[in-house]
């Protein structure tokens, strides 16, 4: 919940911006807390509990729609930090006694300042491609291209849905892998997942992630014996530019499918 609440979230709507909207609002609490009490804690309030009613819901509701509505306290936030940011930084440069030349010109450059920064973190987040963030679709299109005959499918638990529909299949008709994948190491809950196959006929495919530094579920790394049958990573994507994580499409056939 930490997790999600701290990382997750301010990832939905692009960390600079997450992070400025957290130091207004410790700001805001300290310095405008006592001036207009009634409409600061109505909209402080509000704030609070649409944020703490997601992040408590985060497991349900996993489609990042459903934190969009943080859009509206995010600009609001962001409009207040360019705009008081001055009278915090006077108060502060009071504090610390730093009188020097320029100063206040340099308190009315602020603003102007935060809000250029803004802006072009957002031009380049919106205008960069990203060349790894198709990495669903060619794993959907891996599947498509070789699956043959019926089979179990296994998803990671964030992408099942996505996967679902470049795949055209129903929820119902997959199985979730109900792990935090950044937590869990791949290879202990695909171990679970192929014992349960064993005496499952049919060729079946597993969508997981696997984190840099992992070890990668082979047929040694999980011990599997010839009886188990074939055990294939058979395609591998990295999900950022950054490679420290993989999406992973393994094929599992069990040798009860040869029989």
């Amino acid at each position: 919940m930490f997790i999600y609440f701290f990382r997750t979230i301010p990832s939905m709507i692009f960390e600079p911006v997450g992070i400025i909207t957290l130091i207004w609002a410790v700001m805001a609490f300290f310095f405008f807390r006592k001036k207009n009490k009634t409409l600061f804690w109505m909209f402080a309030g509000g704030v609070i509990f649409m944020a703490g009613w997601r992040t408590l819901c985060h497991q349900v509701m996993l489609s990042a729609r459903y934190a969009a509505f943080l859009i509206y306290p995010t600009l609001i936030f962001c409009a207040c930090f360019s705009l008081k940011s001055p009278f915090f930084f006077r108060w502060l440069f009071k504090k610390l006694k730093w009188d020097f030349p320029h100063r206040n010109l340099l308190l009315k450059l602020i603003p102007v300042i935060v809000l250029a920064g803004l802006t072009a973190g957002f031009l380049c987040k919106t205008f960069r491609i990203d060349p790894y963030s198709n990495y669903r679709i060619k794993a959907a299109d891996y599947y498509l291209k070789h699956r043959q005959g019926e089979g179990r499918i296994y998803i990671a638990m964030f992408e099942y849905k996505r996967i679902c529909w470049y795949i055209n299949r129903k929820i119902s008709e997959v199985k979730v892998i109900n792990a935090d994948d950044e937590t869990v190491p791949a290879l202990s809950y695909v171990s679970k997942i192929v014992k349960e196959l064993k005496n499952v006929p049919g060729e079946h495919y597993v969508f997981f992630f696997l984190n840099k530094g992992d070890v990668l579920p082979t047929s040694d790394s999980m011990k599997l014996s010839p009886d188990h049958g074939s055990w294939q990573i058979a395609a591998r994507y990295y999900t950022t530019k950054h490679k420290k994580r993989e999406f992973i499409v393994a094929r599992y056939k069990p040798a009860a499918a040869k029989k």
